[in-house]
């Protein structure tokens, strides 16, 4: 009994595989395509440490956990087509896009190393951020893009039948999330390696001033 049933969820899975295929492919290259967030991991992996890059790639892959759940569910569906609240959302977050760039070019003109972003937080050489700090950062920055979860609906529409059972979807949904932990992990060990940490602190205020030109560019992006 416990064999047949095995074998008929299985078949069941094997069913659905060129649904999830399609979901998978077409959503890791939305996810490896670059945006604030990779720069955001980037950026705080090298100023900071993997320590502190880890945990922004946490912040965004939670926030994300949350746009995939409310896609999958449907509510994505309503945001989208109310003009009123995702305008709202949209523009929040381009004000705190905007606010990471001002708080980047901050750090760019400084001479003692004193990290703009630390202001309030902690009294540190602003060598490190505390790790809810980090994780707030990655949090906020992919929680208040509204176009991240209108972008994983219209990749659900295309991919995903209406009629797939919810529990199949909710698997869809733990190996999507899955693959952004790892991404964004990757990401904060690459550039927290040692020859970029001694090349952010050679080049530190190039490298503020072109993270800073990023999130202002993304921010003015989602705002059009």
């Amino acid at each position: 009994m416990i064999t047949h049933k095995f074998f008929h969820l299985e078949m069941r899975m094997l069913e659905y595989w060129p649904e999830f295929l399609a979901l998978y492919t077409i959503n890791l290259i939305n996810l490896m395509s670059p945006g604030a967030g990779c720069a955001l991991v980037a950026r705080n992996s090298m100023a900071y440490s993997r320590k502190s890059g880890l945990f922004t790639a946490f912040g965004i892959v939670s926030s994300s956990f949350i746009h995939k759940a409310y896609a999958l569910l449907g509510f994505g569906l309503i945001i989208s087509q109310t003009p009123v609240l995702l305008m709202t959302i949209k523009y929040i977050g381009c004000a705190y896009l905007l606010y990471l760039g001002v708080m980047c070019f901050i750090n760019s003109m400084k001479k003692n190393g004193q990290s703009a972003f630390s202001v309030g937080d902690i009294q540190n050489s602003g060598k490190d951020i505390p790790r809810k700090q980090s994780f707030r950062m990655g949090f906020f920055t992919d929680l208040l893009n509204p176009m991240a979860s209108v972008a994983f609906l219209s990749i659900v529409s295309a991919t995903v039948n209406p009629a797939t059972p919810l529990k199949v979807q909710a698997f869809y949904g733990l190996c999507l999330i899955s693959t952004s932990l790892i991404w964004y992990s990757l990401l904060a060990y690459f550039f927290s390696n040692e020859c970029f940490q001694v090349f952010f602190e050679k080049s530190s205020r190039w490298v503020e001033g072109f993270s800073g030109s990023v999130f202002i560019w993304f921010g003015i992006k989602m705002a059009t």
